[in-house]
């Protein structure tokens, strides 16, 4: 790293938004392509570097040198990739077994339970 970069960082973590930019042009290809690399899926690596990059300005004033910046950006990023993953697994069987209630004892535990992650709507009617 540069002296030139690291007054960039340096003045991001003090809340320079200019720099702030900066940093974000310089960074974002590289994390994208670890995040594609994470995710295997476009949307969801936007998603990933999004959130990492909102993790980066909301925390920025924590990291303690600017040296340090990029290990502790790919260390955010890799967990934020990990965690959006485990939860979108944890969705995806959650709906499996949601949509494959058969009758019985168990099944309207389950539909409480799969109406509890919905949304509050009113309910459609009809004129």
């Amino acid at each position: 790293m540069d002296d030139r970069e690291r007054a960039v960082i340096a003045r991001m973590m003090e809340g320079d938004d200019g720099a702030f930019d900066e940093v974000y042009r310089s960074c974002s290809g590289k994390l994208y392509r670890m995040a594609l690399f994470i995710t295997g899926n476009r949307n969801d690596s936007e998603d990933v570097l999004q959130e990492t990059f909102v993790k980066c300005y909301l925390h920025r004033a924590e990291l303690k040198d600017p040296e340090c910046f990029e290990a502790w950006i790919y260390q955010i990023l890799v967990r934020t990739a990990w965690h959006m993953e485990k939860k979108k697994k944890e969705t995806a069987r959650f709906l499996t077994r949601a949509f494959s209630m058969k009758p019985g004892k168990e099944a309207p535990a389950r539909r409480r339970s799969f109406r509890r992650m919905l949304p509050d709507r009113t309910p459609y009617r009809r004129s």
